[in-house]
Parts: structure tokens; sequence; C-alpha cells
């Protein structure tokens, strides 16, 4: 994925914000018919950006992130 953003950071002047891409990967296992786990990883390169400016035109990138998840059915 690639963004490019102009960010005005005070209202007269704009500066270009470069392009970036994250990676994430995730996997899953169903177990019966009714029940499933997935683990994943998001942000594989612990890739940090932050907001240089003061308005709301760019994403904080804060690194690698891990989640899972259970799910059950009845």
């Amino acid at each position: 994925m690639a963004i490019n953003r102009i960010e005005n950071s005070d209202g007269l002047g704009s500066s270009e914000i470069g392009s970036y891409g994250i990676w994430g990967v995730n996997a899953g296992y169903r177990f019966g018919k009714k029940s499933e786990a997935r683990l994943g990883v998001s942000n594989i390169g612990d890739k940090k950006i932050y907001r240089t400016g003061n308005g709301a035109y760019t994403y904080n990138e804060h690194g690698r992130a891990f989640y899972g998840s259970l799910k059950a059915g009845f």
C-alpha cells in the first residue's frame, strides 16, 4: 500500500509526505465446524512513522503489533 499526502501544518504552507508500505500476515485454524483460532502480526518491518505537524492528515505508525483471536459457536 502506498500513501502520498500533503500536510498543511499552519494553513499557509504545505509539505509532501512520502510513500511507505507496511506488511502484515495472519493465519487461522478451524477446529471442527464451530471453533476457530487466528494469530497475526501487523507492521512486520517495525516501521515507525509519527506526525510532524498539527494536522490530522497523516497517520501514526507505532511499530509492530501482535494479535490473536478465538471464536466458538454453539
